[in-house]
């Protein structure tokens, strides 16, 4: 389906699936979280007074060459945790996973 908005057209599938890529991170996190999957990237979570329990994400080097920013900016161990640290502290201290789901 192609939307029209001031004569652009706005591919809604592609909005649509990154939506959803977004949500896939954010439920991963939880599960990483709650131990139902395995942390391959080694996510690690600090606990705050203000925010909750928060994402840690790692760092990177400044001297890296542009393409490996790149690469570090689209892999899951930094686009899941920025994307963890938006989610309300409300909804983060959920802890049923369809509870959380919804």
């Amino acid at each position: 389906m192609i939307l029209k908005i001031n004569n652009k057209n706005i591919k809604l599938m592609s909005l649509q699936r990154e939506h959803r890529r977004e949500r896939y991170a954010i439920l991963m996190m939880w599960k990483i979280l709650k131990g139902v999957v395995p942390n391959c990237c080694n996510v690690q979570f600090a606990q705050t007074s203000r925010h909750g329990i928060r994402a840690i994400i790692p760092s990177l080097s400044r001297a890296s060459s542009s393409s490996n920013q790149t690469l570090y900016d689209n892999s899951f161990a930094v686009r899941g945790p920025k994307l963890w640290n938006k989610v309300p502290a409300s909804v983060k201290a959920g802890s049923m996973f369809e509870g959380f789901k919804i």
